[in-house]
């Protein structure tokens, strides 16, 4: 793991908005943490995972993950990934979301996160970034909902399991023989650990790991074989569904988006390369 930038509120006298930046390689990880001050989280190139408590969000380009302050939460990178955030103290955003929330990465979201992270501006350049920032959050949640993990250890081995590999076809008995549980058992226990049924758990599960491939520039009949659909049609309806959008659309508005490759590579002079801070 490689720091950017750390600009990071830490000091009780200190900024109220502070940034981070840091490369973060296939499977990087932050252990479970929290800390006082809100945070944007955001990735200006690759994936990210982000786990609070039982539901795991992730955060890409053209999502940011608002984690309100004191809430306990680990960050593990799907991709070679570029994972920057703006910190809030609390006292400075009193009306930022009390829950998690993924918001739409705009362009203007995105370089203003870019900005804050810049150890160069001045603490008024700062804060009136800052400023804007919060208004975009209140004013852009995505309306997606996380993939919530089941408690119970034989329901999360399944869904590991799933998670890791999205194509995986078994039902419950066959997993049920895995993992030492019975049909009824695990079938209750996603019911009632993560509000779902166990065929609807896995649809998101295949949706949301498609949403990875479709960033990569894969065909969409790649892709949904990649998670498990024999039928390309079936595949678009329920990505449909759930994203508003087309996979073939959302693949484009990737590519169109702006990415930052170019300026992810350097750190402006200035910048502070420690990480503890994060902790």
């Amino acid at each position: 793991m490689r720091a950017l930038a750390v600009v990071v509120p830490d000091d009780p006298d200190g900024r109220p908005v502070g940034g981070v930046a840091c490369v973060m390689e296939p499977g990087d990880v932050f252990d479970a943490h929290a800390h006082p001050p809100h945070q944007l989280a955001w990735c200006s190139r690759g994936e990210v995972d982000v786990r609070i408590g039982h539901e795991l969000w992730p955060v890409s380009p053209d999502r940011a993950l608002w984690i309100p302050g004191g809430a306990r939460h680990a960050v593990r990178a799907r991709r070679w990934s570029v994972f920057r955030s703006v910190y809030f103290r609390p006292w400075y955003a009193p009306d930022g979301p009390g829950d998690p929330l993924l918001v739409d990465a705009s362009p203007l979201l995105r370089e203003l996160i870019r900005h804050i992270g810049d150890a160069r501006l001045s603490e008024t350049e700062r804060e009136h970034a800052g400023r804007v920032v919060r208004d975009l959050v209140r004013s852009s949640p995505t309306g997606e909902a996380p993939v919530v993990l089941p408690a119970d250890p034989r329901a999360l081995q399944v869904a590991r399991g799933i998670l890791a590999r999205p194509a995986d076809d078994r039902g419950l008995a066959e997993w049920g023989r895995e993992v030492g549980a019975s049909v009824r058992t695990l079938s209750r226990l996603f019911r009632q650990e993560t509000g779902l049924s166990f065929v609807q758990w896995r649809a998101r599960a295949r949706l949301t790991a498609s949403v990875s491939h479709l960033r990569a520039g894969l065909p969409v009949g790649a892709v949904a074989h990649l998670v498990g659909y024999s039928d390309v049609s079936s595949y678009v309806a329920a990505f449909r569904r759930a994203f508003h959008c087309t996979p073939r659309r959302y693949r484009a508005r990737m590519a169109a988006g702006p990415q930052f490759v170019a300026a992810d590579h350097d750190s402006p002079p200035g910048h502070v390369v420690r990480l503890p801070s994060l902790r």
